[in-house]
């Protein structure tokens, strides 16, 4: 799992006001069915954060694209929320020569918003294809 942003120590607050949240997750691969948890964080103000994990296909051809699971939480005075979704049964994360699937966990607040990977795939652990010949 990698934020997409790079490593950081605090969450940033960019110029010109914009809010960068920060996600912290709990385990970076899970099992199918399983529950994905995590922190998300940010400096300033902000009334709700808006969470969402889709599945995205990367490499040759045509990018598809579903979201599985959104959640809005209430973040008034706050400047953290943990969140809980549940990781679905299908499809694996997997990657093979041609093309792979990923999953995206992203967070929005006013004025700003992160994305990071996560592997959900049984034992945790992306399934790579051989390549057949």
């Amino acid at each position: 799992v990698r934020d997409l942003r790079g490593p950081h120590q605090a969450p940033p607050r960019a110029a010109g006001g914009r809010i960068n949240p920060v996600i912290t997750l709990d385990h970076p691969a899970v099992e199918p069915g399983d529950p994905i948890t995590g922190t998300v964080t940010w400096q300033g103000a902000t009334t709700s954060v808006f969470v969402t994990l889709r599945w995205e296909t990367r490499g040759k051809g045509d990018r598809d694209r579903s979201v599985i699971a959104s959640t809005t939480l209430p973040a008034a005075g706050v400047i953290a929320v943990r969140f809980a979704l549940t990781a679905p049964h299908e499809p694996f994360s997997f990657s093979g020569k041609l093309i792979s699937v990923v999953y995206v966990l992203t967070a929005s607040v006013a004025g700003g918003e992160t994305s990071q990977e996560i592997v959900i795939a049984p034992g945790g652990e992306e399934v790579v294809l051989a390549s057949a010949g």
